[in-house]
């Protein structure tokens, strides 16, 4: 059926809804919260963890070697005020790789005496040359006892050690700790900073005007040659699995590698330049020694929810009018954010439209039920499927109006169209 000017009434059914409804922009979703005793090993707010007060707005946390730096000097040249790791916070917070785990006792000078950040973010860089560069730590050294407190770091307990195993082993061990976090992470290579402001509810402060011209080789060392993904399997092929792994989730790519068909080395590759050589410990010579198949592992898209340079919208908890807590994407920035009022009316159309697709899928960030093993906060607060449905079964009184000009503009539409026509039947 057609109006005069030949729009559909579906059409203009559809228009309706999205002009007047107040989510219509809104592009979030519900996932799962991550446990209370992975959030309270990081410096993180939570108000469901029963965590000490926010003091500060923004933390963006990586591992060393990861362009913190720069992010830092960048942030500022557009109107933040921000430290890096080795001072105290400043007005918005702190770029700290330092600062992922909680530590009175933190390697450095800087201290944040137990205070929360509000937001979290996690920043990653080209893994070959993070790790590469991450060479130039004192990872066996003064960096050891507070990396040994947080990480596992198997290789620093062993008699002989080797800092190009033990710099894999950090980038592993520390991303996947911020992995499990499900903070919002994003390429620092591709990254806009002024959705930095935004994610962290800093948009006031950005200045557009202002040209940064902080060059991407700040705080840059002299290392070593860049390592070949050849050379992360000879020192060590399990932890290369994992960075591997890793390295795609972050969006990263190497077409040209063949991981599969990745063979041990003769010699260990180490960090210091002319090094002695070496038969690798976990890898014998021309060998594949576990087998695997990374067929299934591709990166994952650079853009979420039209952020550029984006890989994950993370998990931000949000605590409902009833008092229970549930996980929205994170990665919804100011343009996106609901009132108080509005989101438990949103929630209602997310948990209805999961049960008619049949089901709460994991994959698509749905609310876990209390039996789950991912789950082991205080299951009182946790809120599962069907705490909401039965939360939501009555429409809310704030829709009713909405609900009520949409029918009747949809009806009176039909109507007008019905009419017109029978009339101009009898005219001829």
């Amino acid at each position: 059926m057609k109006l005069c000017n030949g729009t559909s009434l579906v059409h203009l059914f559809i228009l309706l809804i999205a002009v007047f409804s107040p989510h219509a922009s809104a592009i979030i979703d519900m996932c799962i919260l991550p446990p209370c005793d992975l959030v309270l090993k990081s410096r993180l707010y939570s108000k469901r963890c029963n965590t000490k007060p926010i003091r500060w707005p923004l933390l963006i946390t990586g591992t060393p070697r990861s362009a913190t730096v720069f992010t830092t000097d960048t942030l500022n040249a557009h109107g933040m005020q921000i430290q890096n790791d080795w001072r105290r916070p400043r007005r918005d917070g702190s770029v700290s790789w330092i600062f992922a785990f909680e530590d009175p006792h933190n390697f450095g000078p800087a201290r944040t005496d137990g205070s929360k950040y509000e937001h979290v973010l996690h920043q990653v860089k080209n893994p070959l040359s993070s790790i590469t560069s991450m060479c130039t730590e004192p990872v066996l050294t003064d960096e050891l006892k507070f990396l040994q407190r947080h990480i596992g770091m198997p290789s620093s307990y062993e008699d002989v050690k080797y800092s190009s195993r033990a710099v894999v082993e950090f980038w592993v061990e520390w991303h996947e700790f911020l992995n499990d976090l499900q903070l919002p992470t994003y390429q620092i290579e591709m990254v806009d900073f002024k959705d930095i402001f935004r994610v962290a509810g800093l948009g006031k402060y950005y200045n557009e005007t202002i040209e940064s011209d902080v060059s991407s080789k700040t705080n840059s060392r002299g290392h070593r040659e860049k390592f070949t993904w050849q050379e992360i399997y000879t020192i060590d092929p399990l932890l290369a699995a994992k960075a591997w792994e890793l390295s795609h989730h972050f969006g990263y790519s190497y077409p040209e590698v063949d991981f599969d068909a990745l063979t041990c080395l003769e010699y260990l590759p180490q960090c210091r330049k002319n090094a002695p050589k070496i038969v690798p410990p976990k890898c014998p010579p021309g060998a594949h020694p576990h087998h695997t198949n990374m067929s299934y592992v591709v990166p994952i898209p650079t853009t979420v929810n039209g952020f550029k340079g984006w890989v994950d919208s993370g998990c931000t908890e949000y605590q409902r009018a009833n008092g229970t807590f549930v996980g929205l994407t994170g990665l919804i920035g100011e343009d996106y954010l609901l009132t108080a009022d509005q989101m438990d009316p949103f929630l209602q159309r997310q948990i209805i439209k999961s049960q008619i697709n049949g089901k709460l899928k994991k994959e698509s960030g749905t609310v876990a039920n209390s039996s789950s093993s991912t789950q082991s906060f205080d299951t009182k607060k946790q809120t599962t499927a069907a705490d909401l449905l039965s939360d939501f079964q009555a429409v809310d009184p704030s829709n009713l109006s909405l609900i009520f000009f949409v029918t009747s503009a949809f009806v009176t539409s039909v109507a007008f169209v019905f009419f017109r026509r029978k009339f101009s039947r009898l005219e001829l």
